[in-house]
C-alpha cells in the first residue's frame, strides 16, 4: 500500500506544486512546498494502511527522477531527493512513535523540510 501512497502523494504535491509556485513562487518553495508534501506523504500512508517510511521513500524516488531528467543539475538532486525524503519518513515515524501522535510527527517533518529547502534555495542563489 506505500506504493500507492507514494504515488498518490507525489501526484497531488506535484500538481499543487504547479498552482503554488506559479503564484508565489520562491516563497511557496520554502513553506508552502514542504507543507503539503509531508501532509500528503504520511496522511496517505497511514490512509492506505502503508508504511510511513517506505511512502517517502516512494516519493522521494519519484521526485528524484523528476529532477534527474528536468534539472540542469539533475543526478545530485535526484539522488538527494530520495535520500532527503526517506529521512524525512523516518523521523515523521520516529516522532510519531516515540509520541504518538501524527500532527506532531507531521509537524517535525515540515519543520526540517523547510529547514531543507531553505538551506537549498541559499546554494542555488549563489
Amino acid at each position: 500500500m506505500y506504493l500507492i501512497a507514494g504515488l498518490i502523494a507525489a501526484l497531488l504535491a506535484w500538481g499543487a506544486n504547479v498552482v503554488l509556485l506559479k503564484k508565489w513562487g520562491e516563497a511557496a518553495l520554502l513553506v508552502l512546498t514542504p507543507i503539503q508534501e509531508e501532509i500528503f506523504k504520511t496522511s496517505l500512508a497511514i490512509f492506505f494502511g502503508g508504511s510511513i517510511i517506505l511512502t517517502h521513500v516512494i516519493f522521494g524516488i519519484i521526485e528524484g527522477i523528476w529532477d534527474m531528467k528536468f534539472n540542469i543539475k539533475g543526478l545530485i538532486p535526484g539522488i538527494l531527493a530520495v535520500v532527503i525524503h526517506s529521512f524525512f519518513g523516518f523521523i515523521t515515524w520516529i516522532v510519531y512513535i516515540k509520541w504518538g501522535n501524527l500532527s506532531f510527527a507531521i509537524m517535525i517533518a515540515i519543520i526540517m523540510h523547510i529547514m531543507w529547502n531553505t538551506q537549498i534555495v541559499k546554494i542555488n542563489n549563489n
